[in-house]
């Protein structure tokens, strides 16, 4: 239902369904349901709102894993908010929460995107230092960031 909302853009709705389940003492909201939620918000950048979601679930604690952190942060890089990217990669990783080919290969379109090519390199050589293995979306990142590096160059 939470899911079927949120396709719709009905933000609302699924926000008031939240609410409806944590005033209902046998209904408590888990992970999977802030995070259908919080993608679907930062995915219409709404990041204010996911944020706040964000932040209500660890509070409530309830524990963010990397499907919380990956959503937030592509909405973060996607409106140029890096630093606030930065400081959640951060706290991913003092959380103990291991970045994983999604981070990565989001991290390397991102940097590509805004045309920071060196950058993309270098994380893409540190994933593949630590054993996260490339996929073909990360593969294509790069690809069309280093396209876009010689395009600006000719």
């Amino acid at each position: 239902m939470f899911k079927g909302c949120c396709r719709n853009g009905d933000h609302k709705s699924a926000i008031q369904m939240l609410r409806n389940m944590e005033s209902k003492a046998a209904f408590k909201p888990d992970i999977v349901i802030y995070n259908t939620l919080i993608d679907c918000l930062c995915k219409d950048a709404i990041l204010p709102q996911a944020i706040d979601l964000f932040n209500e679930m660890k509070t409530k604690g309830i524990l963010p894993d990397v499907a919380t952190y990956n959503s937030l942060i592509w909405g973060l890089c996607i409106l140029g908010c890096w630093d606030d990217a930065k400081n959640l990669l951060t706290e991913m990783l003092e959380n103990n929460i291991s970045l994983d080919v999604v981070n990565y290969s989001m991290l390397i379109d991102m940097c590509c995107r805004k045309g920071m090519v060196v950058e993309a390199r270098a994380v893409f050589g540190f994933m593949t230092k630590v054993g996260v293995r490339p996929d073909i979306i990360t593969y294509n990142s790069l690809m069309n960031g280093l396209n876009a590096a010689v395009k600006s160059i000719s």
